[in-house]
């Protein structure tokens, strides 16, 4: 395992999700290289601004070990790397699914009928048809709010415009519009901000009104960061015989161990991609009214059948659907609407401590770190039965923990494998919500989530999940 890894040569939003520290706004920014040198300049200008992966600390002198306002990250496709003018023996070691792109893996992915390339916004659509159009350069920014308004901080309303001057300094270089309905040149998300009488506070709900960014994997190298970003329990590797523990190093970042003991690499020289990882950007619709239709039919029919009130039946079908409630208490763990109410009461707290600053006080720390627990802490060992979470609940098809173990049911815990034929498959969801919230939706912007995933292994991990346990999800009964 990897048990030492150089976070200066790390991209932070592989290391932590910046939603979870305090960073509610994001904005992202695609470029077109007209020429190699066009390419190579406008990397050379952002380069001095990339937010790498090392912990922040506010009493360091060092200005990059402090939290910044707004973080910056980027990415190359491999259409980019072409442009760069990278040797062709380099890209012909890449992952056939990264030469691709995700437009030709479409019917892989169940990409198809509303959600088919031809559907897909204007700058994914030009991508494979015009080399012009084509998308070499990802610009990623997360920033804070003013505390004051809510706002988005000044600090990233400025980065966003200064990302965007290299399209008018640098010949041949392409800022792409295309996002949305609007075909502008930057695709906008945020969680939801609630301006109460305390002042702004972040919410980190998504549009169907389930909590987010719970779970996410832990893997060797994260030892020093913040609590939020350390919890093993839950979120790494499970043997019934000696607990949790971090996954390797080599399942997210190039270059180091995986979990099979090899190191994970993409293509010759193995500097081209060291401590790098693969990402995956999808814009994911969601259609709130005929989502909350759905659910209020079914829940009428649970109501009438159990002879339980409107709200419980409704807050149970949504959980069922997802596998947990909608304030986060996974079913396994609350599996009744008491229960839930029970997990709600005892850690009423929490959304004020979320909307402290980081870093928080000691005590403020360890209460999280045990409200993480509640969340997470779990696997499906006591659920074989599915009596508690379906088994096509989202979270146990996204995630099945040790729900596949083949020895599940030997008598010698020794021999159980508990998660070892899913600790492969695990991705790092760097995502956020994008469209209004609440009462302010409507008209043409649409709303949905910015999902954003990170792996080592594009096919192995991103792909074998969207298509083996989400589209087709015969390994849990429901293909």
């Amino acid at each position: 395992m990897t048990r030492n890894v150089d976070l200066w040569d790390v991209l932070g939003n592989i290391v932590r999700s910046y939603g979870r520290f305090g960073y509610p706004y994001a904005s992202h920014l695609f470029f077109n290289f007209g020429s190699a040198e066009a390419g190579r300049a406008v990397i050379a200008f952002l380069i001095p601004f990339i937010t790498k992966g090392v912990t922040w600390r506010p009493d360091d002198t060092d200005m990059e070990s402090r939290a910044p306002e707004v973080t910056l990250n980027l990415g190359l496709t491999y259409r980019g790397l072409q442009a760069l003018g990278v040797p062709t023996a380099s890209l012909s070691g890449m992952p056939e699914e990264f030469i691709d792109g995700m437009a030709r893996r479409a019917p892989l992915l169940g990409d198809d009928g509303p959600s088919d390339p031809a559907e897909w916004d204007p700058i994914w659509r030009d991508s494979y048809r015009d080399p012009a159009r084509a998308v070499h350069l990802w610009v990623a920014l997360n920033g804070r709010m003013d505390p004051r308004s809510g706002d988005p901080h000044p600090l990233y309303l400025d980065r966003i415009r200064f990302v965007q001057k290299p399209a008018q300094q640098f010949k041949g270089l392409r800022l792409l519009d295309g996002h949305g309905p609007d075909g502008g040149v930057e695709q906008r998300g945020g969680l939801r901000i609630d301006r109460g009488p305390n002042g702004p506070a972040i919410q980190h709900f998504e549009h169907f009104g389930f909590a987010d960014g719970i779970s996410d994997p832990a893997f060797e190298g994260q030892d020093d960061l913040p609590v939020d970003a350390s919890i093993v329990a839950g979120s790494g590797s499970y043997a019934p015989a000696t607990g949790w523990s971090k996954l390797a190093t080599g399942e997210f970042l190039l270059g180091t161990v995986d979990q099979s003991q090899e190191i994970a690499r993409a293509t010759v020289p193995d500097d081209l991609t060291r401590n790098g990882s693969f990402c995956v950007f999808r814009k994911l619709e969601q259609d709130v009214p005929a989502f909350e239709a759905y659910v209020l039919r079914e829940a009428e029919v649970y109501a009438k059948a159990h002879g339980v009130p409107a709200d419980e039946a409704i807050a149970t079908v949504k959980a069922k659907m997802v596998g947990r409630w909608p304030n986060g208490a996974p079913l396994v763990r609350y599996p009744t609407y008491a229960d839930m109410l029970v997990f709600q009461r005892d850690w009423a707290d929490i959304p004020a401590l979320l909307a402290l600053p980081s870093p928080r006080d000691p005590q403020a720390q360890r209460h999280l770190y045990d409200w993480r627990l509640a969340l997470n802490d779990f696997t499906y060992d006591k659920d074989r039965d599915r009596s508690r979470c379906p088994l096509g609940a989202h979270i146990r098809r996204g995630n099945p923990r040790d729900m596949l173990d083949p020895l599940a049911n030997a008598p010698n815990p020794k021999r159980r494998t508990g998660t070892a034929l899913s600790n492969r498959r695990r991705i790092l969801r760097r995502g956020i919500p994008y469209g209004p919230f609440g009462d302010a939706a409507g008209g043409s912007q649409g709303r949905g989530l910015l999902f954003v995933a990170i792996c080592a292994a594009l096919q192995r991990q991103f792909e074998f999940v969207q298509r083996q346990w989400i589209t087709h999800g015969m390994d849990m009964g429901a293909g």
